[in-house]
């Protein structure tokens, strides 16, 4: 038997753009924690449960070759 897909905070738009916006306003915090981890250039990493992919495009950013 399956179980059913609950997500609390629902799926739509409005839940989207909210995540958008949190993104942009942990951006500035997220970065120091990123860089305090260790994340080289040209490491693989794995952001799980990424949302939207906010966290992801900082990973990104972090790990891409300079």
């Amino acid at each position: 038997m399956t179980q059913p897909d609950v997500y609390l905070l629902g799926r739509g738009k409005a839940e989207e753009l909210r995540l958008k916006r949190q993104i942009a306003d942990l951006a500035p915090l997220s970065d120091p924690q990123l860089a305090e981890v260790g994340i080289r250039a040209g490491e693989r990493v794995v952001d799980l449960g990424c949302g939207p992919g906010g966290v992801l495009h900082l990973l990104g950013l972090a790990c891409a070759h300079k």
